[in-house]
């Protein structure tokens, strides 16, 4: 649908009740208290048959703070049949709808127009999912992998904070990624099973930096390359665009790539030392990308 007249999910006769709290940026060992306020506050029933609850500020812990200047904060879990949302900016609720990377949208001012609170409020969202919904992982969450998720929070965002934008092209950083050296990135065997981290909310991609050592140890198994790519476009700040032509499941050989602590001294990422070593080429330029332009945005109202 037109994204000016507010995005919406074709399921929306199946979804369920939704709850949404405006909170704040919260540690995690503070999130428990905030779901346990949650649920013993009453609720408040609107137009639309969700319930939305006022945050007291008296009640909260002293150590969670209602202000952030950080726009990418937030927590995100699902499990069977629920998604929780803890503490997140509407600026973050965007990236993720729309399957944008919220660290090349804030360094590349993707998303503008809007007022100040939405890259420096956080709300928490609770909700029951239909039933059938897929269990995705939050790393096909931040790659704009998870449709039922995304097309969820289009609706939330247009029903709830009465969200209206249009896209635009803007000239940006590119990172164009070529594969030109096989040894350290295979074929994986079973290309049936993509490979599973113990935690779902993990990366099946696993990578550990020694700062002080300047030491990136990394090993993957059954990851589409996309993975790799996407890691790229969070910790670069720039758009990573996918010219491998690699398709299906690969696994990264365990390695470890010796980039020097003058690397993580400087404050810059590993990534393109990592990539190189594991047989990628980049290629930096510029070029046209989608940026989003907030034209309506309200705080959602108690009732």
């Amino acid at each position: 649908m037109d994204e000016r007249h507010g995005t919406r999910c074709s399921g929306r006769a199946h979804e369920r009740p939704m709850h949404l709290l405006r909170s704040a940026v919260v540690a995690a060992r503070v999130l428990a208290a905030v779901a346990a306020l949650a649920v013993a506050w009453p609720l408040l029933p609107d137009v639309a048959g969700r319930r939305v609850r006022p945050v007291d500020l008296q009640k909260l812990p002293a150590s969670v703070v209602l202000q952030t200047n950080v726009p990418c904060s937030g927590v995100i879990e699902q499990t069977a049949g629920r998604i929780t949302i803890a503490a997140a900016t509407v600026h973050r609720l965007i990236t993720l709808a729309y399957g944008v990377s919220c660290g090349a949208a804030t360094s590349l001012e993707l998303i503008s127009g809007g007022p100040d609170w939405m890259r420096k409020e956080g709300f928490s969202i609770q909700a029951t999912l239909p039933q059938g919904t897929p269990l995705y992982t939050f790393q096909q969450l931040q790659n704009g992998e998870a449709p039922k998720i995304q097309a969820m929070l289009r609706n939330l965002l247009a029903d709830r904070f009465q969200l209206v934008l249009h896209r635009t092209p803007k000239d940006a950083p590119i990172f164009n990624v070529y594969f030109v050296k096989e040894g350290k990135v295979q074929l994986a065997a079973d290309q049936t099973k993509p490979g599973q981290a113990p935690n779902p909310m993990a990366s099946p991609l696993q990578v550990g930096m020694d700062r002080v050592a300047g030491i990136v140890r990394v090993r993957g198994d059954a990851v589409p390359i996309r993975t790799l790519i996407m890691a790229g476009q969070v910790q670069e700040g720039r758009f990573v665009v996918d010219k491998t032509g690699l398709t299906g499941l690969y696994d990264v050989q365990p390695s470890v790539i010796d980039v020097g602590p003058a690397v993580f001294q400087a404050g810059f990422s590993a990534w393109p030392q990592m990539m190189s070593y594991l047989g990628f080429k980049l290629e930096s330029t510029h070029g046209p990308v989608d940026s989003i332009v907030i034209d309506r945005l309200e705080r959602p109202t108690e009732n």
